[in-house]
């Protein structure tokens, strides 16, 4: 996947459509040749994955320094 093809993917899904994209491209480099029913539904997990999703992976929003 090329450079402009994420700077799309940003511009039209925002941030969200990354971890969808992550795992396609792995599949891609991996030669993966079929789709199972497993995979479709993490692909719809994926799909479903939220800025509150990457907070928490992250361990939670920001925290502001006190002043």
């Amino acid at each position: 996947m090329t450079i402009v093809s994420i700077i799309a993917l940003l511009a039209q899904y925002g941030p969200q459509i990354l971890p969808l994209a992550q795992q396609l491209v792995a599949w891609a480099e991996s030669g993966k040749t079929t789709v199972t029913s497993a995979d479709l539904d993490l692909l719809v997990k994926l799909g479903k994955w939220t800025s509150a999703d990457s907070l928490a992976a992250a361990g939670g929003p920001p925290v502001a320094p006190k002043v």
